[in-house]
């Protein structure tokens, strides 16, 4: 991650009710851009309203920073927002509710090594070329090069001055990014979260397809980036199956707002994948269009139980692209509510 980062970590806390009587929880470990982070809460003296809490760590030993700005909000299950100074228990449906952190790095340091920058700072039997970046050096063989990128193929045998060349400045690229890379075509690391934004970049502007694809596959599997990112990603780099996966897995009009609209990399979504993603929630839309009216039924077992008890609530029930509950107090008549299931 670097200065500058914005992202939205949401925890869904289910069985909330315990929790919350239990007066504190706490997530699982949510991976986002490199860093690892735990949120929980502790319910305050007064029993009612509560105290949210993020923890941010690295995966390795070396020293770190990472300077942020939070933002938290509670959702309701329609993904619409509140403030913060409301009791816990407004939000609780279905024994579950949502936590939103919007995240901005203001400044991040790690002593975490990009790639060995040893391996290519000095000549081997193997390299004929310097490629110059950000004012460092990296020896390289040019056939190497050539072999995983028709770019390169190009530079180096084509008709360009770089053929002759023993020095060649390569412009617009970060030196670790590009260490990053190397080392990945020689093996000597795999694709990570971490790497995975710079590897497509670079792979996208030296036409490396097979890193390309492997780059997707990983996006395809990580469950440390979020479905934001990816889509972005997939957008700005053309990788269809992705595109066409994510596209898919959005079976609920409630899920674009939570997982898409209400994330920092919406905005820079292409107009076209704004289009598609509108037309998927009318996809979803056009079956309660088609069949806008229906009956659910709700028997009350134990009534005398749950009149005593001041309230009761049905199970959920599946309709119309909407799961609908309904409650019953004793102070009022029967109520019914609607909830878009995230």
């Amino acid at each position: 991650m670097t200065d500058n980062s914005k992202l939205v970590l949401r925890w869904e806390i289910n069985n909330s009710t315990a929790d919350h009587a239990e007066g504190n929880a706490e997530s699982e470990m949510l991976n986002q851009e490199g860093y690892k982070w735990i949120a929980s809460f502790e319910k305050r003296n007064d029993n009612v309203f509560a105290d949210f809490f993020l923890e941010c760590g690295v995966d390795h030993t070396g020293q770190w920073k990472c300077e942020a700005d939070v933002k938290y909000s509670l959702l309701y299950t329609s993904g619409m927002k509140t403030n913060h100074e409301k009791s816990v228990q407004s939000f609780n449906v279905n024994d579950k509710f949502i936590v939103s952190f919007e995240i901005h790095i203001t400044s991040a340091d790690s002593d975490e090594l990009f790639a060995d920058p040893d391996m290519f700072a000095v000549p081997n039997n193997k390299s004929n070329v310097i490629l110059k970046i950000g004012g460092k050096d990296l020896h390289v063989s040019k056939e190497f090069l050539a072999v995983h990128s028709p770019v390169f193929d190009e530079m180096f045998f084509g008709d360009f001055a770089e053929k002759e060349k023993e020095e060649v400045e390569i412009k617009d690229v970060v030196y670790e990014e590009f260490l990053d890379l190397l080392h990945l075509l020689y093996r000597e690391i795999e694709i990570s979260d971490r790497t995975v934004p710079h590897i497509l970049k670079l792979a996208d502007r030296f036409q490396m397809t097979d890193l390309l694809k492997e780059s997707e596959n990983h996006l395809t599997h990580s469950n440390g980036i979020g479905e934001a990112k990816k889509l972005l990603l997939a957008d700005q780099y053309r990788l269809t199956s992705l595109k066409v996966k994510i596209h898919f897995s959005i079976h609920r009009r409630g899920m674009v707002h939570v997982l898409f609209q209400s994330t920092p990399e919406y905005a820079n979504f292409s107009a076209d994948l704004k289009v598609a993603i509108c037309d998927r929630i009318m996809e979803l839309y056009i079956p309660i269009m088609e069949n806008p009216t229906f009956v659910f039924r709700w028997e009350i077992n134990n009534a005398s139980s749950a009149h005593a008890a001041r309230r009761v609530e049905s199970e959920v029930f599946d309709n119309g692209g909407f799961k609908w509950f309904a409650f019953a107090r004793t102070f009022c008549s029967l109520c019914i509510s609607s909830i878009i299931e995230l």
